[in-house]
C-alpha cells in the first residue's frame, strides 16, 4: 500500500477523508512526538504506520471557539482518572477480588 499525507486536527479536530478509522488515527497522531514514525496503530477496521511531521498551534479564535469543548473534556478525563484510582485503592483497601470466571468473563 502506498504512503499517504493526511491532515488531521484543525477547527473542532476535523477527521480526515477515506479513514476508515479515524478515531485511532486521531489520538495516536495526538499522542506521537513529530518526527519519527510511531509503532503500528491498531484501528477496528485498518491499521496504520503514522509519521507526525507538523504540528500547529490553533489560532485565538479557534482556541476560543473550542475551550468549552476542551475544558469539559479535561474534567471528564480527569473525573474517570480520580474515580479509577478511588476504586483501585478501595479494592486494595478490603482485599476485593473479582471472579471473572464465576461472572461467565
Amino acid at each position: 500500500m502506498a504512503a499517504r499525507t493526511v491532515t488531521v486536527g484543525g477547527a473542532a479536530g476535523a477527521r480526515p477523508e477515506g479513514v476508515k478509522d479515524a478515531e485511532a488515527l486521531l489520538q495516536a497522531a495526538r499522542a506521537q512526538k513529530v518526527g519519527p514514525v510511531g509503532a503500528l496503530v491498531q484501528g477496528g477496521a485498518a491499521a496504520y504506520l503514522l509519521r507526525v511531521v507538523d504540528r500547529k498551534l490553533p489560532g485565538d479564535a479557534e482556541f476560543e471557539k473550542d475551550k468549552a469543548a476542551f475544558r469539559r473534556q479535561a474534567l471528564e478525563l480527569k473525573r474517570n482518572q480520580v474515580f479509577q484510582d478511588y476504586v483501585r485503592e478501595a479494592r486494595r483497601a478490603t482485599n476485593i477480588h473479582i471472579d471473572r470466571q464465576a461472572l461467565g468473563g
